[in-house]
């Protein structure tokens, strides 16, 4: 199995706790690479570190109790029950089968936000993207619908943007556009020409992933023209979240010969001032942001066998979290061709900061928070450790496929175990 090297571990005479490792329950690596970078996220982990959630369900209740000792406790902890939380509505996190980590941080996401949802009604105008609206007026609308439908949680105020489609008609030029929930940010690598001596960069893979699409007549539908139509198709960023999750597409299927394969292109990211201009929404253009990075899960080994690790950022410091091992890590070696999901969180400043619900709010605090954070939305928007050879076959990762849309879980997987 490839392996990198760590830092030493952090001095025993520092007055701040280590941060603690997670037990590896069997094949669980995934999950504790996906907890320790949550771990990175402070707003989130101020919220559920707070008392007075025990209602919010037993999800909620266990993710307390891992807050608390992460942040008191060097000793080991173990995830058992998170996963057992977890597999209550996805029976594949409760096998001992390896899974894929991105996909269970999706799924974690998710169910924390149903326990933690609030509904919300809007004001907004009802707005059909059909008629005359401006961009900003239509993403606007579109956001609202959006939340009244599926209220608003801590979680969504984090993790969630919006993604924008504006489709327009090659013959009659009638632009429309089309809103989608943007959680994870999936962004193509190229498979060949490059190396570890000449890794691609993240800005270049991502201006891929927004590249112009052309469409045939029979795939779509023009109202104004009252028939089918060519169109073109501009994918954008209309909302960006606070904390924005980019994951590189390294697992791949080849659709005409079935052929499996993990892509092991070195890609180089920023870990600070890191912006996304290039494929912002035109309305979204007049405020921009820029993200520092605060945690990565790695994934290493190739398609029949691996191993998940993360990198989480502690009071400015990085960590290599192995399951139960826990290093220090020197800033530059932070970025590797083993990173798969990376972690960003918005820097704030002046009028666009966004404070967030402190671990002593009662809950009618954070409630009226997240309320009053949503009335202006608008207006702001490893090298992995060392793993000995003789444990590699312990660590067997069921890889899964398919192509992943913004936002949405992947649909079409296949497994090898």
């Amino acid at each position: 199995m490839e392996t990198m090297q760590t830092d030493e571990t952090r001095n025993a005479g520092s007055n701040k706790p280590h941060p603690c490792g997670l037990s590896n329950l069997g094949n669980t690596c995934y999950i504790n690479a996906a907890l320790q970078s949550l771990g990175s996220v402070v707003p989130l982990m101020d919220y559920l570190a707070k008392d007075g959630l025990g209602d919010r369900g037993e999800m909620v209740k266990e993710l307390h109790v891992m807050v608390q000792h992460m942040r008191t406790k060097s000793e080991l902890f173990s995830p058992c029950k998170i996963k057992d939380q977890i597999a209550e509505s996805n029976t594949r996190f409760g096998q001992t089968s390896q899974e894929d980590s991105q996909e269970f941080l999706q799924a974690l996401i998710e169910k924390l936000h149903q326990c933690l949802r609030i509904s919300v009604k809007s004001d907004a105008p009802t707005l059909n993207v059909e008629q005359d609206s401006t961009e900003l007026e239509a993403s606007e609308a579109a956001w609202h619908r959006y939340l009244n439908q599926h209220g608003e949680s801590i979680v969504r105020d984090q993790f969630e943007g919006q993604l924008q489609s504006s489709m327009t008609c090659r013959e009659c030029k009638k632009v429309t556009w089309k809103f989608d929930p943007l959680m994870f940010l999936p962004v193509p690598i190229p498979s060949a020409e490059h190396s570890e001596e000449h890794p691609c960069l993240l800005q270049d893979c991502l201006k891929g992933a927004f590249e112009l699409q052309y469409f045939g007549g029979k795939e779509w539908y023009c109202s104004k023209c009252d028939r089918q139509a060519n169109m073109e198709r501009k994918p954008s960023i209309s909302k960006l979240p606070n904390i924005l999750m980019v994951y590189l597409k390294r697992f791949q299927t080849n659709y005409q010969s079935g052929e499996r394969s993990k892509v092991n292109t070195n890609v180089t990211f920023p870990l600070r001032d890191f912006e996304l201009s290039d494929v912002m929404s035109e309305s979204a253009k007049s405020v921009q942001f820029k993200y520092t990075l605060i945690a990565v899960i790695n994934h290493i080994g190739n398609i029949t066998g691996g191993h998940y690790t993360a990198y989480g950022k502690h009071n400015n410091e990085w960590f290599c979290f192995d399951d139960s091992e826990v290093k220090c890590i020197s800033e530059d070696r932070i970025s590797s061709r083993y990173a798969y999901v990376l972690f960003y969180q918005k820097n704030t400043a002046g009028d666009h900061q966004q404070t967030m619900p402190k671990c002593n709010d009662t809950e009618e605090q954070a409630i009226s928070h997240i309320n009053n954070t949503h009335q202006h939305s608008q207006e702001r928007e490893v090298q992995p450790c060392t793993a000995e050879n003789d444990e590699e076959d312990e660590w067997k990762r069921r890889s899964l496929f398919g192509l992943c849309c913004f936002g949405t879980r992947r649909r079409n997987r296949s497994a090898i175990i």
